[in-house]
């Protein structure tokens, strides 16, 4: 797959919802707006920018902040197609990788605030991107939920957020103007619990990376039938992980520097933490 190939198109028996993104190997991002009127758990169909075919289900509403989660029912195979997230900075440029067909342009500017408080038509105060839109459309419907990308000259792309609403042009309300508001990715991390480092670091009670019980002698033992074969040394790799991922995270600015020295602790406890060792 090529860069921006991470789209996807939300579908229900054949219409089709709206835009969003793979986030991970099992969730994608939308705006609630485009799946409004689907239930958590129910069933949707998504198609990858590949034209894949995946079978999705709706996972999570953040109703108020224009934000929704869905399950990927296939687990897509990789997400080093997905750039690493990053906040945004006025003047920087944008672009946005989806477009509602190929019919339509696609869209692209300058960004005019990196981070604003702003009130979504739901009802909610979200951490927002106000971006100026270079193709002057009337009418960006369509390109909601699709992703919203940084990109400078000799650099990869950087995700910066995900759009969900237009601006009316208020000399004609029947119009949009052309600024565009863009949740940021920050905003998701904190709407969701399965995009922060919280489900990373519950990822590590997985099945495959549970060590067996410590025997009581000095000399091991075989691990029981329900036990995982696979040594610490895994669990100490996948924390490993975790923490270059916080780093990460808190270098971009996606999370508050403030909260990484609490989120490391709570991977180096639940590193040490009896139930990992098998000993409760």
């Amino acid at each position: 797959m090529a860069d921006g190939d991470y789209w996807i198109e939300i579908f229900r028996e054949g219409t089709r919802l709206g835009a969003g993104f793979l986030v991970n190997q099992h969730h994608a991002l939308t705006a609630f707006h485009c799946i409004r009127n689907t239930e958590p758990g129910e069933h949707v169909d998504l198609s990858l920018a590949t034209g894949q075919k995946v079978p999705g289900r709706v996972c999570e509403h953040a109703r108020g902040a224009d934000l929704a989660l869905i399950d990927l029912l296939t687990p897509f195979g990789s997400t080093s197609i997905t750039p690493g997230a990053d906040k945004a900075c006025r003047g920087d440029r944008w672009a946005a990788p989806y477009r509602p067909s190929t019919g339509d342009p696609y869209l692209g500017g300058d960004v005019l605030e990196g981070k604003i408080t702003y009130r979504c038509e739901a009802g909610l105060t979200i951490e927002a991107l106000q971006l100026g839109c270079s193709e002057r459309l009337g009418d960006y419907s369509g390109y909601s939920g699709g992703p919203v990308e940084r990109h400078a000259t000799g650099r990869k792309p950087s995700l910066l957020g995900i759009l969900v609403e237009q601006f009316p042009d208020r000399q004609d309300p029947t119009r949009a103007s052309d600024v565009l508001f863009a949740a940021t990715m920050a905003e998701a991390l904190r709407r969701f619990n399965c995009m922060g480092v919280g489900h990373l670091v519950n990822v590590l009670d997985a099945d495959d990376l549970t060590a067996w019980k410590c025997p009581p002698s000095d000399e091991p033992q075989p691990p029981s039938a329900t036990q995982s074969r696979v040594p610490v040394e895994s669990r100490i790799a996948a924390a490993d992980a975790i923490m270059a991922t916080i780093k990460e995270w808190a270098r971009s600015g996606v999370l508050d520097p403030a909260q990484v020295s609490e989120l490391a602790l709570r991977v180096a406890l639940r590193l040490v933490d009896s139930d990992w060792a098998g000993d409760a």
